[in-house]
This record gives C-alpha cells, structure tokens and sequence, in this order.
C-alpha cells in the first residue's frame, strides 16, 4: 500500500542515511522490517553496521540523474518507460523508492565502503505526505517511531525542530508539521514484532483521540509517558466520559470496555 515513509539512521551527529519509501509505512510494514534488522545484529556486527553507515556517501542530483540516463532516460523529460525503470531499480536498487527499510540490510551487506544514497531528510518536514518515519539513532542507542499527519508544532529540543521552518500551509485548510515522536527503544531493549507493531498502533490510534481532545479544550490533557496511558487517566475521570464516547472506538478493545463500563455507571447516578 501507498504509505509513504522515511528509514533514517544518525551516527557521529549526522543522518547518513535517510531513504525514502513509498510503499508500507505503517508498523507492520517497514517498521517491522527495521526492527528484524536490529535484532539480527549482535554486538559485533553492530559496531561493523555502524562503520558501513559512517563511510556511506550522498550522491549529487547531477551523479543521480546521470545514472538514469545511463539506464536509457531522456535527460530533458521527467517520465521514463517502465523498461528503463526496471533496468534501474535492478542496477540501482538502492536509489528508487521500493528498497524502503530494506536499504538497512543492504547496506550491511555491501561490501565495498563509501556507498552513495539519496538523502529525503527534508521529507519528514511534511507530515501529510511522510506518513511514518524510523530512527536508529547509534549515537544514543535508540530506534524511534514517528508518525505523520501532525497538525501540533513541534518544540525546540524535539529531533525534527529544525524542519519547521520548511512546514508550509500553502493553499491547505490544515498546516502539517514535522513528523513527531510516539514511541522509543533502546537497541539493547528492543520488542517483539507483534507487541511492537500493537504497542505502535495504540499509541497512533490515542495520539489521534488526544488530538480531538486538545482541539475541544473541554479536558485537560495529563503529563504522561505516553498517550495510551494519558488517555486511560482521562477516562478514569467520570464527568469526562460523555464527552470521549464518542471518540472510544479507535482505543484498545480493553480500554474501550472499560469507558464503556464507566460510562454507564456514571448515567446511572
């Protein structure tokens, strides 16, 4: 499926790798593919990993255009055939939008230092279009999930800050900011992919009830280590639960029961 996302991975103080992908975003898809990677490597080879990602290269748009037209484009139109796009995704792999978070193994398995990658950091800035976005961060040991369609600014101190500058309204009802942050893991932690892909998407399904919430100013949202839990405090609070029926349907089942419980109780009083 179209979900459009970016795999980054930041080392020494700089993303060297930011691959964008079009297709799977979400968890399931090219979260879960990240996340096989990281627990394929044991010490060792994450040391190795983090070698490979030091000495990779940004290819320049002229090196990059050039490399298409080796494979038969014409430089002065935008369209290729789809034989020349397949002679590139086969020669190129690493440069067209179906590698995705494959890039990652890749990237380990190259052989040769000094690999040349596009660079879409800039991408996560509009969260309309990046819709997801995976983080191994090897400087502080930790892999973030971040999710799109993020209408709140950012705060200074947050990992993509510096992009709101580049969040333009444009011709929308909606401004969209950068990708923000639902969850984190450190690489010496990291989950099993089923609870990883329920833990994910409970935090995106409660960060989009938080939003409503916010937007209605009637509760007042609670400081918490995450938006399931700031949900459950909210819920716990009976003059709450008329206001947030409606809404409890996208929650984890248990949840939902739970304020549906409450909810009767309280119009029994």
């Amino acid at each position: 499926m179209g979900t459009r996302n970016l795999t980054i991975v930041q080392v020494d103080g700089m993303y060297k790798v930011a691959q964008y992908g079009q297709w799977d975003g979400y968890p399931s898809g090219q979260g879960s593919t990240a996340l096989k990677f990281l627990h394929s490597l044991d010490k060792a080879s994450l040391v190795a990993f983090r070698d490979k990602v030091r000495a990779l290269k940004e290819i320049s748009p002229e090196e990059y255009k050039a490399k298409w037209v080796e494979c038969g484009a014409d430089p002065d139109e935008d369209m290729v055939s789809m034989d020349v796009s397949d002679k590139f995704k086969k020669r190129y792999p690493h440069l067209q939008r179906d590698m995705g978070a494959e890039i990652l193994s890749y990237i380990m398995m190259k052989s040769d230092p000094g690999l040349k990658l596009q660079k879409e950091i800039e991408f996560a800035a509009d969260s309309l279009f990046c819709e997801y976005a995976y983080v191994i961060d090897l400087d502080k040991g930790v892999f973030e999930i971040y999710m799109g369609h993020n209408c709140i600014p950012l705060k200074e101190g947050d990992r993509f800050f510096f992009l709101e500058k580049l969040s333009q309204k444009d011709h929308r009802t909606t401004q969209y900011h950068p990708v923000r942050l639902i969850k984190t893991y450190k690489l010496s932690r990291l989950p099993k992919e089923k609870t990883f892909v329920k833990v994910c998407d409970r935090e995106c399904e409660a960060i989009m009830v938080l939003d409503d919430i916010k937007a209605s100013g009637s509760v007042e949202i609670p400081a918490c280590s995450s938006s399931v839990q700031a949900l459950k405090e909210i819920f716990a609070v009976p003059k709450n639960l008329p206001l947030l029926m409606g809404i409890s349907k996208d929650l984890d089942a248990k949840v939902a029961r739970k304020l549906k419980s409450k909810h009767l109780e309280t119009k029994k009083l």
